[in-house]
């Protein structure tokens, strides 16, 4: 069972890391399927519970299969797992859309081309959000102390903090089935909402996800591959995404936003809403 330590996010978020590494590493070992669509619903499960109600208030909706491509786009797959819209309570909020990669046991990513179509679709075709990998890892032996432990602690050197970690488009090699080692600017997950020195340190949970991204993808730069997508925004937005009203009333009229995860090939919708100050 994994158990929250404190009210500080980040050490949700590593908790949360350090089971993902504990299970996938036992699927590795047990020859059982763990897939990404089902870390993600777990993880994000588990921090409702945490949360709600007067913390964060996080509402999803899935597709029970995989879109293959969007007419809301000029018939271009989006390359992304999941979008996410990520909210204070001023109603200023940051996009953004994933696509989750499982580590296997030979240590390599092995769906993960980075000279692929799909890494080009995830960033050519995100529109206002922004694209970031999010990987999910087992007990790889390389792993190496998190960098921001001596600004968190002890407890955040443990290579089991990488169970779930992040990385810019970017960052991602030209290259089939990378290891982690060769991705650029990875973090581990925490990251995004720790108090360390990558982003601001401070502010809102869409503020400090903004900052924390804005920096890995200026530490990674532009990519030659990716240098006529259009450039990304990291100000917050008081504009949601067109799913967001569509997951407030799908209890009424689940049509909708069923239509829009498969127009634009999402496998899922989130909406994390930030009801009280938790980071500090």
């Amino acid at each position: 069972m994994i158990r929250r330590p404190d009210e500080r996010l980040c050490w949700s978020f590593r908790d949360l890391a350090r089971w993902t590494m504990k299970k996938v590493g036992s699927s590795w070992g047990h020859g059982i399927s763990f897939g990404e669509e089902t870390i993600t619903e777990s993880l994000l499960l588990q921090l409702a519970e945490w949360y709600a109600p007067h913390e964060l208030r996080i509402k999803t909706w899935t597709k029970p299969e995989e879109g293959t491509g969007t007419r809301a786009t000029g018939g271009l797959p989006t390359g992304a797992d999941w979008d996410f819209w990520i909210v204070d309570g001023t109603g200023q909020g940051i996009h953004l859309r994933s696509q989750a990669k499982r580590q296997f046991s030979s240590g390599h990513y092995e769906s993960l081309d980075g000279a692929g179509q799909q890494i080009q679709d995830l960033r050519n075709n995100c529109g206002t959000a922004i694209p970031l990998y999010v990987f999910y890892n087992g007990p790889w032996h390389g792993w190496p102390k998190a960098p921001c432990s001596r600004y968190c602690g002890p407890r955040f050197s443990a290579r089991n903090v990488w169970g779930c970690a992040i990385a810019p488009v970017s960052g991602i090699p030209t290259i089939v089935r990378p290891h982690p080692d060769q991705i650029s600017s990875m973090r581990p997950w925490h990251c995004l909402v720790c108090p360390c020195p990558l982003g601001t340190g401070s502010g809102s949970l869409p503020q400090r996800i903004a900052s924390v991204l804005r920096a890995l993808y200026e530490e990674a730069g532009g990519g030659d591959r990716l240098r006529d997508a259009s450039p990304l925004s990291f100000e917050l937005s008081i504009t949601p995404p067109p799913w967001v009203p569509l997951l407030q009333g799908a209890i009424q009229d689940s049509s909708a936003i069923e239509q829009y995860l498969d127009k634009n090939g999402l496998r899922g919708v989130a909406l994390v809403r930030q009801i009280a100050p938790i980071l500090e």
